[in-house]
């Protein structure tokens, strides 16, 4: 309930951190996480790597999907142990923080999300970007209203140059990409709604009206189909095992854009939250879902909250990662992020809460 769903960070009971058994776990990270992104960039090849040209992963190939999905994992599992040893200690201001902040991670999360950056796609630079400003923000200082409103304000800004720079020709140089970044946040207009930095968001409301207006009518309930696409990714390879409809009932995403382009599949048109909830369950689903969401989220909050043990930082990933999906969520299905949260809390118990476990990285008094 919000009356449990607490917004102001609390004191916490006084624990004591091994600094040796966060040591040793942050080493084999970063081991890991290193070899990930060599095998992912090696994979990929020049067009990210040197190019800076970014589609959406759709020249990747398996290999380099996976391994990127591995390299992200790893990433946000690292940033989690981080956050977590320094969360119980006392900071000025954000930049003491950082300044605590473990500078081999840094440099590794700089290094290996630079492509990305210069690249133009914003979903890696934002996932990692919350994921410290959480860990500040959650466990040190809150964030004040007219802050967050400052912060906001200025990361879409930001973020509308960084996506304006995204591009398919490799022989379009920095100078020309910057230049179409600036020339982007020059043209904004406050009165014209179509060039706000959240137009892209809203909009997925015209998906949600064209699911309204074709299910049931023409299209029946899907009676879970939609939800399970996204249960099935949780399996590696899931292509192979589950095939496609013709219809393209259960990937939303791929059903809109076949029904609104009328099967011409050269361009996606995304998918709406809300609509795939429809197009499973009908009108009911939308709360009866929405409320599953928000008490998950509510529960793994008080988690990070109020406990400190073994398992804090899985909580504190899985906090983390919901925060970054929720921007996004309007435009993605319900359990979208499933696979990432499962995969993470594999990676966890297998190796980061053993390390742990083995170094005695909490004691408690």
């Amino acid at each position: 309930s919000l009356k449990n769903f607490k917004i102001l960070p609390e004191k916490t009971k006084i624990t004591i951190c091994d600094k040796l058994g966060f040591e040793s776990t942050i080493k084999i990270l970063l081991i890991l996480s290193i070899a990930s992104s060599l095998i992912f960039y090696s994979l990929v090849g020049r067009s990210l790597l040197i190019d800076f040209i970014y589609d959406g992963t759709y020249s990747w190939g398996p290999g380099a999907t996976y391994a990127y999905t591995i390299m992200f994992l790893l990433s946000h599992l690292l940033v989690a142990v981080e956050g977590t040893r320094l969360r119980e200690s006392h900071y000025k201001s954000f930049f003491s923080f950082i300044g605590r902040f473990d500078k081999r991670i840094l440099s590794f999360l700089v290094f290996s999300n630079l492509p990305f950056l210069l690249s133009g796609e914003r979903g890696t630079v934002i996932s990692i970007s919350l994921t410290i400003f959480t860990s500040y923000f959650l466990f040190v200082k809150p964030l004040r209203f007219r802050n967050f409103i400052l912060l906001l304000t200025f990361s879409a800004i930001l973020l509308t140059m960084i996506g304006s720079m995204r591009t398919r020709d490799a022989g379009l140089g920095a100078q020309d990409r910057l230049d179409a970044g600036l020339s982007k946040i020059s043209g904004l207009s406050i009165t014209d709604i179509s060039q706000w930095p959240t137009f892209d968001l809203a909009a997925s409301y015209l998906l949600y009206n064209v699911a309204m207006s074709i299910v049931p009518d023409d299209y029946p309930y899907a009676y879970g189909n939609y939800l399970f696409g996204d249960i099935k990714e949780i399996i590696p390879f899931y292509s192979r095992f589950f095939s496609l409809r013709e219809d393209y009932i259960g990937d939303s995403s791929l059903f809109l854009t076949n029904y609104v382009r009328n099967g011409d599949m050269s361009a996606g048109m995304g998918t709406t939250l809300l609509g795939t909830i429809y197009m499973d369950f009908g009108a009911i689903g939308i709360p009866l879902i929405m409320m599953l969401l928000g008490a998950m989220t509510s529960h793994v909050y008080n988690q990070v909250r109020n406990e400190i043990n073994q398992n804090t930082v899985l909580h504190t990933f899985i906090f983390n990662y919901i925060l970054f999906a929720s921007i996004r969520i309007v435009r993605s299905t319900p359990f979208s992020w499933l696979q990432t949260i499962v995969w993470g809390s594999i990676l966890f118990f297998v190796i980061i809460k053993p390390i742990m476990v083995k170094t005695r990285a909490f004691n408690y008094d």
